[in-house]
Parts: structure tokens; C-alpha cells; sequence
């Protein structure tokens, strides 16, 4: 994101007001549980479904995952995408 615009979006196709989401996962030593690991991955998944199965949201939301870890770590697992490209990782 620059200046406030998302960059690599072609507008041309589709003139819907963008709606940003941005999850930070938890990436710190807390989460070495499989229980824990599990619980996210089914709640991207399910975030991932509603979204394809709601026309406004496939036409407005963009999608942005960052992991924080411990030590003030953050990294981008998944850059900026449309809703209907999103998929959990």
C-alpha cells in the first residue's frame, strides 16, 4: 500500500467500494499446540467460505494475513487479494 492506494488492483472490472481485512495471526511460541494451530486453520477456512458465498463481500472485501511472532516479529503470509482469490492457507 502506498499514498493510500492498494497497489496491482484493476478497478476497471469491478467499482465496489473496497472493504480492507487484515487478520493478524499469532505466531508465537503460545501456538505450538496442534488444538490451537487446528482452531485457526478451521477459522480461515470458514472465514474463506463466507466469503465466497456472499456476492457483496466477493465484490468488496480484500484480504491481508500477517504473522506475529514473538521477539516483535510480523510477517506477510498473504499479500493483498480480492475476496474471491483468497484462499486459507
Amino acid at each position: 500500500m502506498s499514498d493510500g492506494i492498494i497497489l496491482d488492483v484493476a478497478l476497471t472490472d469491478n467499482t465496489e467500494q473496497r472493504t480492507p481485512c487484515i487478520f493478524v495471526l499469532d505466531g508465537s511460541t503460545s501456538m505450538n499446540d496442534e488444538d490451537k494451530i487446528k482452531q485457526l486453520n478451521d477459522g480461515l477456512i470458514a472465514f474463506e467460505n463466507d466469503l465466497k458465498n456472499d456476492p457483496v463481500a466477493m465484490s468488496r472485501v480484500q484480504v491481508l494475513l500477517i504473522r506475529a511472532g514473538g521477539h516483535g516479529e510480523a510477517t506477510v503470509i498473504q499479500e493483498w487479494c480480492d475476496a474471491s482469490d483468497f484462499k486459507a492457507p
